[in-house]
């Protein structure tokens, strides 16, 4: 128990650290208008808009942040499913 609890609050750290910084990126203005705008294009504060995003915002922001700490940590699969 003590390994998964640690993978798991790491993996949270990672995942906040991955989305925070893809995020920013995808603020900048070479790229902003092409692939994150679309997240912005969303005009209600609603669950949902969290996903409406362009394919690769969502795979660099949230497919990533999700995988990058079990990869890292080489986690067990159970315990990437936590």
């Amino acid at each position: 128990i003590g390994t998964i609890a640690f993978q798991v609050t790491i993996c949270m750290q990672i995942d906040d650290f991955w989305f925070y910084w893809s995020h920013r990126l995808l603020h900048h203005r070479s790229i902003y208008k092409y692939i994150h705008k679309k997240h912005h294009e969303f005009r209600h504060t609603i669950p949902i808009a969290v996903e409406y995003a362009h394919p690769v915002e969502d795979f660099i922001s949230n497919t990533v942040s999700t995988l990058l700490g079990p990869f890292i940590l080489r986690s067990h699969l159970l315990g990437m499913l936590l």
